[in-house]
């Protein structure tokens, strides 16, 4: 009964007697996971509509900064000048809300821009 309780999506088992402390336990310990779910899919959430404000060209640099191009690197394969590359970067840094490039590699993983 209890596996079948908990395949069932239930938090989790108590078996009668049921002790106060072990119910407000679980309880919280439900309450905290819940919380904990809900904060993970905001955040993801607060990160697509950051992402999905890039315009194209600005998601192209965003994916070739993630990849490890540097600035001349970048400007050398889009065929357009190095300031304008760092014009872009700067605009998705700040888009994105991202403090480094390693913040933003960060951001790549869990858009699923790119694999760790």
């Amino acid at each position: 009964m209890a596996v079948a309780a908990i395949k069932s999506g239930a938090e989790d088992f108590i078996e009668k007697p049921v002790d106060d402390a072990q119910l407000v336990a679980a309880i919280n310990r439900a309450l905290a996971r819940r919380f904990e779910q809900q904060g993970a899919h905001k955040s993801q959430d607060a990160l697509n509509e950051k992402f999905a404000r890039l315009t194209p060209r600005q998601i192209e640099i965003f994916d070739l900064v993630v990849e490890g191009f540097t600035s001349h690197a970048i400007s050398a394969k889009l065929n357009i000048s190095a300031r304008t590359v760092e014009s872009y970067r700067a605009e998705v840094m700040e888009k994105m809300r991202a403090e480094s490039v390693a913040a933003l590699v960060r951001q790549a993983i869990r858009l699923g821009r790119i694999t760790p």
